[in-house]
C-alpha cells in the first residue's frame, strides 16, 4: 500500500470509530473539559511543530523583503501567507480550538467546524491520497511532516476529527447559525483579499489569487497548489475561483442539512411546540366555524 493509501486508511478508520463510539461516548464528547484538553493539545502541537517554525522562516527574510519579492516571488508569498494564516485550514486550526476553549455553547465552533471538516476531508482524501513516495520515515511524515509542509497530514487529521466531534455534539443550525456562517465566510474572503493586495501576496491564499492556479512569474520557481484543479476543468483561473467556491458552498449547505437531519435538541422541540400551538389554533377556529354553521 502506498503512502496515500495508508493516510486514507488511518483517517477513514478514525472517522468510522468516532461515529460508532458516539453512541456510548456522547457524554464524553459533549463534555467541555474533553474538548478543552483536545483543543489546548492541538494548539500547542500546531504552534510548536508548525507556526513557530513559520515565524522563524519569516524572520530570516524580514530585513530583505523587497529583494526576496523581486528575485524569489514564490518564497516571499509562501512565507508571508504562513505567518498571516491566509490559507483556510491553518486559520481554522487556530480559531476552532480557541473558540472551543472560550465558548462552552459551541455556537461559534459549530460554524467553524463546517469549514474545518470540509478542508480536512478534501486535503486528505483528494490531495494527500495521491502521495506515493516520501523522503522521510512514515511516522515522521505523519507527525512532523516533510520539507516545508510541517505536520501537513497531522494537523488536517486533528482538525477533521475535532470538527466532526463538534458537529455531532452541538445544537442544530438555526437561521442565526446560517447568518454566522455567511458572515465568517465573507470576513475571511475580505481579510485574505485585503491583506494579499496590501502585501503583494500571490499564492497560498485559499485559491483567491492567480498564483494559486497558474504561475504568474514565467521563468521563476513557482508552485500553484490548485493547478491540478485548473487542469481538470480547463477553465481560466477566474472562472475556476467562482466554480470551486460554489462547489464548497454546496458542500457546506449539505453539511448543515445532514447535521440538522440527525440532531435532536431543544431547537426541534420548540419547533414541534409551535406546530402544536398552530394545530390547536386551527382546531379552535374550526370548532367555532362548525358551531356557527350549526345554528344557521
Amino acid at each position: 500500500m502506498n503512502v496515500g493509501g495508508i493516510l486514507l486508511l488511518i483517517t477513514s478508520s478514525s472517522i468510522i470509530l468516532l461515529m460508532i463510539s458516539q453512541r456510548w461516548l456522547k457524554k464524553l464528547y459533549s463534555s467541555y473539559w474533553f474538548v478543552f484538553i483536545f483543543s489546548v493539545a492541538f494548539l500547542l502541537y500546531f504552534f510548536i511543530f508548525r507556526y513557530s517554525i513559520n515565524i522563524e522562516e519569516f524572520l530570516e527574510i524580514k530585513d530583505h523583503l523587497q529583494i526576496v519579492k523581486s528575485d524569489y516571488p514564490y518564497e516571499y508569498s509562501f512565507r508571508y501567507s504562513k505567518i498571516l494564516l491566509l490559507d483556510m485550514c491553518p486559520l481554522i486550526s487556530v480559531l476552532l480550538p480557541i473558540s472551543l476553549i472560550i465558548d462552552k455553547t459551541r455556537n461559534t465552533s459549530k460554524v467553524l467546524s463546517l469549514f474545518g471538516f470540509l478542508g480536512g476531508f478534501i486535503t486528505i482524501f483528494f490531495s494527500m491520497s495521491t502521495v506515493n513516495e516520501i523522503s522521510v520515515p512514515l511516522w515522521k511524515y505523519i507527525f512532523i511532516g516533510e520539507g516545508v509542509n510541517y505536520i501537513m497530514f497531522y494537523f488536517h487529521y486533528l482538525m477533521l476529527l475535532l470538527s466532526l466531534i463538534v458537529l455531532m455534539n452541538s445544537k442544530r443550525f438555526t437561521k442565526w447559525s446560517v447568518l454566522g456562517t455567511l458572515l465568517f465566510a465573507t470576513l475571511f474572503i475580505c481579510y485574505v483579499l485585503g491583506i494579499s493586495s496590501t502585501k503583494g501576496i500571490e499564492c497560498n491564499v485559499t485559491g483567491l489569487r492567480k498564483g494559486d492556479w497558474v504561475n504568474p512569474h514565467i521563468g521563476k520557481y513557482w508552485y500553484s497548489q490548485y493547478e491540478s484543479l485548473q487542469n481538470a476543468t480547463g477553465f481560466i483561473y477566474q472562472i475556476n475561483i467562482v466554480f470551486w467556491y460554489l462547489i464548497a458552498t454546496v458542500i457546506i449547505i449539505l453539511e448543515m442539512f445532514i447535521k440538522n437531519k440527525f440532531t435532536m435538541d431543544n431547537t426541534k422541540k420548540i419547533w414541534w411546540k409551535n406546530l402544536e400551538k398552530i394545530d390547536s389554533w386551527i382546531n379552535e377556529k374550526c370548532a367555532l366555524f362548525n358551531n356557527d354553521y350549526y345554528f344557521i
